[in-house]
């Protein structure tokens, strides 16, 4: 039974990570009986059936770096559009 302590250390990151914290997951983690959590869970009325919440950073990262991405294609259209007028003014055009 020496693999019990890998497999909680093995809960332990995934939780610590960010994985969704399933029953499987928070036995795993614990060093408990996953069957046994589930029907302590049942009996109790524990919420197990609902959806992990986004995580806010990442979504936000996302966000800002196509934002990001969208302004540099802009400020470089702008940047090859006052090329054009400078080369144009400069050639009496």
């Amino acid at each position: 039974m020496r693999s019990q302590p890998l497999a909680e250390w093995r809960g332990i990151r995934a939780l610590v990570e960010g994985t969704h914290a399933s029953i499987s997951l928070v036995a795993q983690a614990t060093g408990r009986s996953a069957s046994r959590m589930e029907e302590q869970a049942i009996r109790e009325g524990w919420r197990i059936d609902r959806v992990a919440e986004v995580d806010l950073a990442a979504k936000l990262r996302v966000v800002i770096s196509m934002f990001t991405e969208r302004v540099e294609i802009l400020g470089a259209r702008r940047w090859k559009t006052a090329a054009r007028s400078t080369r144009a003014n400069s050639t009496g055009w």
